[in-house]
């Protein structure tokens, strides 16, 4: 049963590997912080005191990837980490990024899951915000849609569609609870196309990753890495959203429909909520009141 306290970790947890689109040695430490906190990021590099909010306030990128940022400072594909916080119910955390990305792992949320179990959590007395919707809020651009609609859980209905015979159409539904996103969701892998890798090379993107933590598709059809679910694709676009959405600052309830869905599209949802009246979280944004963007 989903705890309504708020939770940290109970011991640091520490990761290393290379990032999807740097391509470097990439590190993180993420420490437990006091209630009311939130999840920060901070760049060890770059600006190891300066905090970064894990809220829409600090995107500044969604092209493949989900990009932090403040004051020049840039922290990458922060997504598939964010999703199993989430879900995990972690609302308080310093995450300390080493290569300025979140590092890949094995191309989903897994490892990060394994982690955060074995570090252990524990909850403080203060009680967690829960963001309800009282009236439909939805994105569309063309013919991608994402739609949140008031519901008592968090259940998610998408579809994918894309011309590559291997994965066309794809379609899930979940009511997410932490059991579902363990056993459905948690191992799909991020995906892409041959065909693009020249073009997102030439743009820093994609210089890292294997055959073993990304699905990588021929333009005809055929993949390098055997699928773990019929609708991979799509159960990891859940995985995203999932991880996009928690940039809300607190856990949302509604029921999310939407078809091709992605970054661009999750971000922004989630900023309408936010801004919309509809779910607020007075913590979060106390906090971007004095660390602003």
């Amino acid at each position: 049963m989903e705890s309504i306290f708020q939770k940290t970790l109970k011991n640091e947890i520490f990761l290393r590997g290379r990032g999807l689109h740097t391509g470097l040695e990439c590190g993180l430490r993420i420490c437990p912080l006091n209630a009311g906190s939130g999840v920060i990021f901070f760049s060890e590099d770059m600006a190891p005191t300066m905090p970064i909010p894990a809220s829409w306030r600090f995107v500044r990128d969604v092209c493949h990837n989900v990009t932090l940022g403040r004051e020049g400072v840039r922290i990458r594909t922060v997504e598939h980490l964010l999703s199993a916080l989430a879900i995990l119910g972690v609302d308080n955390c310093a995450i300390h990024v080493t290569g300025g990305e979140v590092p890949l792992l094995g191309g989903a949320a897994q490892e990060f899951l394994d982690a955060i179990d074995a570090a252990g959590t524990i909850l403080f007395p203060g009680k967690r915000t829960v963001l309800r919707l009282s009236r439909p809020v939805w994105i569309d651009q063309g013919e991608r849609y994402l739609l949140a609609l008031p519901c008592e859980d968090f259940r998610v209905s998408c579809s994918i569609e894309f011309a590559n015979k291997a994965i066309g159409y794809q379609a899930c539904h979940f009511v997410v609870d932490e059991e579902v996103y363990r056993r459905g969701i948690a191992r799909a892998r991020t995906f892409g196309f041959a065909e693009d890798l020249e073009w997102m090379r030439e743009r820093g993107l994609a210089l890292g990753g294997d055959y073993d933590s990304v699905l990588l598709y021929a333009k005809d059809g055929s993949v390098k890495t055997e699928p773990r679910y019929a609708d991979e694709c799509a159960r990891h676009k859940v995985l995203d959203m999932i991880g996009d959405l928690s940039l809300l600052g607190s856990p949302l309830r509604a029921h999310i429909i939407g078809h091709k869905i992605g970054h661009s599209l999750s971000v922004a949802l989630a900023e309408k909520i936010a801004l919309s009246g509809d779910a607020r979280d007075s913590a979060m944004q106390e906090f971007c009141g004095s660390a602003q963007p």
